[in-house]
């Protein structure tokens, strides 16, 4: 039969070819896939007539503080592959901005089939996960709802725009409040509670939004040349005081000498006018430490910016949860490389594979922090992604009333 051969409109070969493709999109579409969200029909239509591929500049603008810019190949609407900054000689003042792992595995995340498309209401208790699709009419009425009912009730001072978003360089969803779109639109309402702000007058040396847009990346040297601290301090003393009450570098704090005695402080909390060591709650000396003798510290892993991130399968499968033991800790509880173990206290328990390594001090552990909490709340509560939040405790650091999570007691066995 002739190749050329018609049927309604279709060749034979044409008809042959999109039949295999078919069946491997069907095939395919019974898979697991770590992203992708096009139906059969759509993947066999872009197998017969491929999609024009464009780029488009995007940024990484997690809470790392650096905004890597990336140019994203795009197809129907969809990313399908990244990369990092290509624009310049990549010499010294001409630098390429390359962005790490968590950059360049941005697609998984923007195409991961958890990410939240549209509005969702919790329907359930809190903690029970159940949750309905809403409008997005209906989300706004039931936020500006609370939100007047809120300031009609208590004021605006009852308004706190939370810190800590996740997001650096976002319009809406930004980390720090005072700089973002809901803070314009609360000083429009009267005002909100805020950690702190500033505001930047506009720089006339940037280009125009379209220019930006067509360039991708801006850079420019600094015409000071090379940033130094305190500048204008080191120059002139006396004409540059600094935001302290001597207006000098201060070893010894007045502010924090006069707060240790004057706030309501427990017997194992000090606050200390000078940089030394002190006693703590589950430190080293804490009676505690005859159950839960190891001290855990969590530190940034990077694999992920705090929690972002967390859910991507190759940066998983690249710098895996793990906590970290010393070998002479290890061999006490016969734990080698790799094991499973459980690392508990009072107050919960995970599973991670355990890191034994020289470069931590013995009596002491540690595992990144940001894991994704993961555990059967309703049955044995026991974290297997290894969330170092479900080991640390609810009691505030004493003066900066945060997350005390590089003081904790744990015990660590093999499982």
């Amino acid at each position: 039969m002739s190749d050329t051969e018609q049927y309604g409109g279709i060749s034979r070969r044409m008809l042959v070819k999109s039949s295999a493709i078919g069946s491997l999109a069907l095939a395919a579409g019974g898979l697991s896939l770590p992203f992708g969200m096009r139906t059969t029909a759509a993947a066999v239509q872009q197998a017969i007539q491929p999609a024009e591929e464009k780029v488009v500049w995007g940024a990484c603008s997690v809470n790392c503080g650096s905004r890597c810019a990336l140019q994203l190949h795009v197809k129907d609407d969809e990313v399908v592959w990244v990369e990092s900054d290509t624009t310049g000689d990549d010499i010294y003042g001409q630098h390429q901005v390359r962005a790490c792992l968590r950059g360049r595995s941005i697609r998984r995340r923007i195409n991961h089939p958890d990410r939240l498309n549209y509005p969702m209401k919790r329907v359930g208790k809190r903690g029970e996960g159940k949750f309905e699709r809403i409008t997005w009419q209906e989300a706004l009425d039931t936020i500006s709802t609370s939100l007047k009912n809120t300031v009609q009730k208590y004021g605006n001072e009852a308004v706190y725009i939370n810190y800590t978003s996740g997001i650096v360089g976002g319009n809406i969803t930004r980390s720090s409040p005072y700089a973002s779109l809901v803070a314009r639109l609360m000083n429009c309402y009267g005002g909100f509670l805020s950690h702190y702000g500033t505001m930047l007058a506009k720089d006339p040396a940037l280009p125009s939004y379209d220019e930006l847009k067509k360039m991708g990346i801006y850079k420019r040297k600094d015409p000071n040349g090379h940033f130094v601290a305190y500048k204008k301090f080191r120059d002139d003393p006396q004409a540059n005081p600094l935001k302290t009450p001597s207006g000098k570098i201060e070893i010894y704090s007045s502010r924090l000498a006069k707060i240790a005695n004057t706030w309501e402080l427990q017997k194992d909390e000090v606050i200390s006018p000078l940089p030394v060591y002190a006693s703590t709650f589950e430190g080293w000396d804490d009676p505690k430490r005859s159950a839960f003798p190891l001290q855990l510290f969590g530190f940034h892993y990077k694999s992920r910016t705090h929690s972002s991130y967390g859910n991507i399968d190759v940066l998983q499968a690249s710098c895996r949860q793990e906590v970290w033991i010393n070998p002479v800790d290890a061999q006490k509880r016969g734990i080698a490389n790799g094991d499973m173990v459980r690392v508990f206290n009072d107050r919960g328990e995970v599973r991670i594979p355990a890191k034994v390594t020289p470069r931590i001090l013995p009596g002491v552990s540690a595992m990144g922090q940001g894991a994704w909490h993961d555990a059967d709340m309703a049955g044995d509560k026991i974290d297997h992604g290894a969330c170092v939040n479900t080991l640390t405790t609810q009691r505030p650091s004493p003066l900066a009333k945060g997350n005390p999570q590089h003081t904790n007691l744990v015990e660590i066995e093999k499982v």
